[in-house]
């Protein structure tokens, strides 16, 4: 499944660095959002919707942000 997150990204034609360099959020850790691993905080909601120009409710309307939670190493849909 692509998230919002990722089509955007990949859309746009950027990389993980380049979104890193706008929003300060570590590549590693935005890859972790795009593939639902980890929950993205509200911080980084709200990072990640002015880079891309959306309220955050348009880029998390898949509802990745709020669906998984990691757990150790699994992820546990809720």
């Amino acid at each position: 499944m692509l998230t919002t997150l990722k089509l955007l990204r990949l859309e746009r034609g950027l990389t993980l660095r380049s979104v890193q360099s706008g929003t300060g959020i570590h590549y590693s850790l935005l890859s972790r959002y795009e593939h639902g691993i980890m929950r993205c905080s509200e911080t980084h909601q709200e990072r990640l919707a002015g880079f891309f120009g959306m309220t955050i409710s348009e880029l998390f309307r898949d509802g990745f942000a709020v669906k998984c939670s990691k757990i150790g190493s699994k992820t546990l849909d809720k």
